[in-house]
């Protein structure tokens, strides 16, 4: 159900949506996938209740899919081999047990809010979760720019950088024999980066409360002497982008062989592998009926894209013709890509396109298929940059909650307009929003 416009606090005569895009823009100044044309002036809202709900979803899922990867003794390698993943593609992967133990520690998971019901799509893991920044600075801008008759914030969220900080110190004691400090790694020859500011708003936040914080390329991790410049790194990097980029590796692998305790280490790029969410809907033996009512619940339907029977809501089918016949109701994603590439949704392809598709991932492998959750809409204020007035537009968010050390994180929201077609995802121009609640 729509929110009642006439009731939010956009709509009140005091509010100034010229004032407001400009504050927005100001706070996402500098920042990867941003738009300067569709400004969002609103926070999406739920109640606090509903916002622990999502949150308690979320992290019964993220154990889940934890236990799923580990189930049996399974060590990183076993992992590697059972998701077919190449070698190559993980290199800093070790058998130290930080790579089970900090396997999850952070966390983004994606999911729409479809029938009333919070479903899962995807499972970000690891150090190059984008978001945190965008989040904290709009956290920050919504609650100054939105009070109550009292001057006291309307709405509140969960702060990344806090979440964030906490885990770092919990890094450091567990590395207490290394220097001190928190290395931001990535590179600005990463062209997502329009500049630094992405890094240098976490470096700042840290500084300020006391922790010695930087933003290294890899060729700076180490100082003069060879040695460790810090203990805990947090790795803002997708080896298979620095590979296509011609970023060395090598100083990352020597940092590691140093002692250098990576967030997170590599084998959270195993767990987001989305053969494991095929794992978790077809169930697992040590799965209790409690928990295979949950999955039911809350992740729609996924399989690996193979020629074999399958079960679909009770019936029995082959699998490439049950796809073919029923496209509408189906995605097809590559299972260790990102940022939406590759997915093919049935309902936005001509049946040509659908039946190459599937014909391709049946071919190549690597792909699993997901019922497709279509979002439930919301309202939201946006200002037009070119026509230079606000428009109230119905949207279908999609949600990532972020959990850092087990912890919520804030969220980032995604949103398009209900009649766009194609993948919501903020690389492919989606508006950028975050997830509050009603202040205490």
């Amino acid at each position: 159900m729509l929110p009642d416009i006439a009731s939010q606090p956009w709509s009140g005569p005091d509010f100034q949506p010229e004032e407001q895009a400009e504050r927005v823009s100001d706070a996402l100044r500098g920042l990867p996938y941003t738009s300067d044309e569709n400004i969002a002036l609103h926070p999406v809202v739920v109640s606090t209740e509903e916002h622990d709900s999502h949150y308690s979803v979320v992290s019964r899922f993220t154990r889940l899919l934890e236990r799923t990867c580990w189930e049996d003794g399974t060590t990183p390698y076993d992992l590697l081999n059972r998701l077919g993943a190449a070698p190559e593609r993980h290199r800093l992967l070790t058998d130290s047990p930080r790579e089970r133990d900090w396997a999850a520690c952070m966390s983004r998971t994606d999911a729409v809010v479809s029938g009333g019901v919070l479903r899962v799509l995807e499972c970000n893991i690891g150090g190059a979760i984008g978001g945190p920044p965008h989040i904290q600075t709009m956290t920050e801008c919504h609650r100054d720019a939105f009070r109550g008759p009292q001057g006291a914030p309307l709405y509140d969220a969960p702060e990344p950088f806090a979440a964030r900080h906490a885990l770092y110190a919990r890094a450091g004691s567990e590395s207490a024999d290394g220097p001190p400090g928190v290395a931001l790694l990535g590179s600005m020859r990463d062209p997502d980066y329009p500049g630094r500011r992405f890094f240098d708003l976490e470096v700042d936040y840290l500084r300020s409360r006391g922790m010695a914080a930087d933003f290294v390329e890899p060729e700076q991790l180490l100082g003069p002497d060879g040695g460790l410049r810090h203990t805990v790194v947090l790795s803002h990097f997708m080896q298979l982008d620095w590979d296509r980029l011609g970023i060395d590796l090598e100083p990352v692998l020597e940092a590691q062989r140093r002692g250098a305790h990576l967030l997170a280490p590599e084998s959270a790029f195993l767990l987001q592998n989305k053969t494991v969410l095929a794992w978790m809907s077809c169930g697992r033996p040590w799965m209790s009926s409690e928990d295979r009512a949950f999955l039911d619940r809350h992740l729609p339907w996924t399989r690996e894209v193979a020629d074999e029977p399958t079960r679909y809501h009770g019936e029995e089918t082959d699998l490439p013709r049950l796809l073919r016949e029923r496209r509408n109701e189906f995605v097809l994603k590559p299972v260790a890509d990102y940022g939406g590439h590759g997915v093919v949704m049935g309902c936005e392809s001509t049946q040509q396109d659908w039946d190459r598709a599937v014909d391709r991932a049946l071919a190549e492998g690597g792909h699993v298929v997901q019922e497709y959750a279509r979002p439930d809409s919301v309202v939201v204020p946006h200002y037009r940059t070119s026509l230079r007035r606000r428009q109230d537009v119905s949207v279908r968010p999609v949600y990532g909650f972020n959990l850092f050390d087990g912890k919520p994180a804030g969220c980032l929201v995604r949103h398009a307009p209900d009649d766009a077609g194609g993948v919501v995802n903020a690389g492919l121009g989606a508006s950028i929003n975050i997830l509050m609640h009603p202040a205490n």
